[in-house]
């Protein structure tokens, strides 16, 4: 979906009564980005395979789920930061599933902490595949010379245009006015129900990540 589309939704319905200042391009884009965090995290839209290439020679059972991590990868390249939000399934090199976070399996792998992966007992295989959840990747307010921002493409089904939309109004008049019992209460309460609704139609297919077992040799 297109930026500019959703910025004139939001001018136009949710954000109609606020002033230019309270409603620009550079601060509405920083409430879209709060929605679609809000929206990754109630509905799973977009899941991703890391490699993780084990390293046994030196010990290390510990792998960080971001570009710092050499030994993480995506489709070959350094994983980006911010992007793993949680496991949906572990697989070891010959296609065996890895139970996760089971702490009655000696062979289980674990998440110590939002980033961290601690895989202990598998220094037989030389990767391991993670399918995992992807937070949302964030609109970044570019102007385009006259103050308005740059149009981009906004990974956001129509389907979710209403919830974010209301999300969007709910941090708007959050920011112009704090008292939860004005319109930012509203609207949040309407991306509620909104969401609800979402999921009693039915209307959002869960993004799935179909596992192909890594090859060791020619692996890139």
């Amino acid at each position: 979906m297109k930026l500019s589309f959703i910025l004139a939704q939001a001018r136009n319905g949710e954000l109609a009564g606020l002033s230019k200042v309270d409603k620009s391009d550079e601060k509405v884009i920083g409430y879209l980005n709060m929605a679609l965090i809000a929206l990754y995290n109630r509905f799973q839209l977009a899941t991703e395979e890391a490699i993780i290439t084990l390293r046994p020679d030196i010990n290390k059972i510990i792998y960080t789920m971001d570009s710092t991590d050499a030994d993480v990868t995506v489709s070959g390249a350094a994983m980006k930061d911010n992007d793993f939000m949680s496991i949906i399934a572990a697989f070891e090199e010959n296609g065996d599933e890895i139970p996760v976070n089971d702490e009655q399996n000696p062979y289980s792998i674990f998440t110590t902490s939002y980033n961290k992966i601690q895989i202990p007992l598998l220094a037989q295989s030389g990767y391991v595949s993670v399918i995992y959840r992807k937070n949302p990747d964030l609109v970044t307010y570019v102007d385009n010379g006259s103050g308005d921002a740059v149009d981009t493409s906004v990974a956001l089904p129509i389907q979710l245009l209403e919830p974010a939309l209301h999300y969007v109004g709910y941090r708007a008049h959050g920011a112009v006015d704090g008292n939860i019992n004005t319109e930012n209460s509203t609207h949040y309460t309407r991306f509620i129900n909104s969401c609800n609704q979402v999921e009693v139609l039915g209307i959002i297919t869960a993004d799935d990540t179909t596992h192909v077992p890594v090859q060791h040799k020619g692996y890139v």
